[in-house]
Formats: structure tokens, sequence, C-alpha cells
């Protein structure tokens, strides 16, 4: 149901855009900070710092590059620019090359496309819509293709990417800019994604139909509150603490938004075992 609702709109669309990560693909871990412990033993080694404080150096890293660019009239950083920062080094320290590739690679292994996004680029496809991609991401166009290919995806026009343009979705710049280029009116643009304020609540001030597609635990936190407390805690343990088996239980039975119409466990013994037994 809630899937049809979505094509029905997207029916009327000239432009239909997709937002890219936690919509179209999705990790296999519960939280994109996870991405940066799977690289901490590497990156540590890189940067001669304690394996145990890379992820809290990195986010702290990406906050600082982020304050730069902005200075700069940016709005997000670059992944080299993060790197740059963290090591308090020039961009052609090799350093700031190999934690990129490290980071990248970590990427690739837990990146997977997200069903019920596909779903939703399969009949834009099915429509002929001209399909934009919208993101708000530090890693460069390059590496945001290649995950997207590995996922499956193709026939889409264009990647508006935050971290090459140095506009965002947050503040409204991107999506200014994708009507400006494409001369589409905001009502004719249909706007996917997952994040309440940029995929939404922005962009829906500009005129443009949203349609939220909250990540899979956002709507296991809502659809089930007895396991709110347990997936905060394991998001906050990271890698270690049961981030993969989350997200597998996320993406097994919430994916779909439509779960939280009811509580898709109660009296369901196979999800109920999935979540105890993992």
């Amino acid at each position: 149901m809630y899937a049809s609702s979505a094509e029905t709109t997207l029916n009327s669309a000239e432009i239909v855009s997709f937002d890219v990560f936690d919509t179209l693909i999705t990790r296999r871990v519960s939280s994109p900070r996870d991405v940066f412990e799977l690289c901490a033993a590497g990156g540590a080694s890189l940067a001669n710092l304690d394996p145990d404080t890379f992820s809290d150096r990195r986010v702290r890293a990406e906050r600082i590059a982020g304050q730069h660019a902005f200075r700069d009239g940016r709005e997000e950083p670059t992944l080299t620019e993060i790197y740059q920062t963290l090591l308090n080094s020039e961009p052609d320290d090799p350093r700031v090359a190999a934690l990129v590739k490290l980071e990248v690679s970590a990427e690739e292994k837990v990146i997977i496309p997200r069903l019920a996004g596909r779903t939703l680029f399969n009949a834009a496809l099915a429509e002929n819509k001209r399909i934009i991609l919208v993101s708000d991401m530090y890693l460069s166009q390059d590496a945001v293709e290649y995950l997207l290919s590995r996922c499956g995806y193709d026939g889409w026009e264009k990647l508006y990417l935050s971290s090459e343009l140095g506009l965002t979705k947050r503040t409204g710049s991107i999506f200014e800019a994708l009507l400006a280029e494409t001369g589409v009116e905001p009502a004719r643009l249909f706007h996917i994604g997952d994040n309440p304020k940029g995929d939404k609540e922005v962009p829906a001030r500009l005129g443009i139909s949203c349609h939220p597609l909250p990540t899979a635990i956002t709507t296991l936190e809502k659809t089930a509150p007895y396991l709110r407390k347990a997936s905060t805690r394991i998001r906050s343990e990271g890698v270690g603490g049961g981030s993969a088996i989350l997200s597998q239980v996320a993406r097994q039975y919430f994916d779909s938004p439509a779960s939280a119409l009811s509580d898709s466990l109660s009296g369901n013994a196979e999800a109920f075992g999935y979540i105890a037994l993992g």
C-alpha cells in the first residue's frame, strides 16, 4: 500500500528525484559511524593514532572540515578535506589518499541496495520518468556512482552531490540548483528520501512534492517501541555490539514504512526468534 501510493503520485511528476544513502542504497551496519570502526585498525596505523580513538577523531575531523568549508562558501567538505583535517596535513600527503581509499573500500563492503527504494526507482523507470539523484555526502562523485553501479542502479540522468557542488539538501540550495538547471516547476518534481529535514521539510517549503521513506531502523523503533532501547544501545556500541544483526533485522521486517501501520512482530514467532537469536 505504501509503495503503491508513492507510485500513484510519481505518475504525475515530470522528474522523480531520489536521495541516495539509506534510500536507494543502505548499509549492512546500523550507523554510518560503524564504517569508521571498520577502518579503525588500518586508519589508525596510517594516522599514527590509537585504534580505539579513530572513529571519534574521524567524526571530529568531519565537523571541523565542515566549518572550514562553510568559511570558504561551501556547505559540505570532501572526504579528502576530512582526512587532511584529521592528519593536519596538505592534500598531497599520500596518507590522505590512502585513508580515503580505505574508507571507500569499507563502504563498498557494507553497501547493498535498499529494497523499498529499489521498488520505487523501478516504478519511476517503468513510467519513463526523468530520474535525478540528490545526496548530501562527503564521498566523491566517482565513489558514489561506483557504489550505485555495484548495487545495480542505472538509468538515472544526473547526480547532484553536495561534496561536488558545495550545496546541500538541508539548506535547500541543491534543490534550487536542480530546479534552475532543469527548468521544471517545483510541483512537477517528486522527491523521495529518508531524512525528515533534507528530504521532506526543506524541499516541501520550495513547493516540491515529497514522499518520505524512513530508514528501516527508524521504522523498527516506531513500530516496536519495546525494541527502541535495545536498538539505541546496539547503535551506540557500534560494530562490536550487534550493529550488523540490528541492521539485518530492520531490513528484513521494517524496510517498508507500511510496517509502521501495525506491529509486525506481534504473534510472529519467526520474527521474535530472529531478533532474539539472530
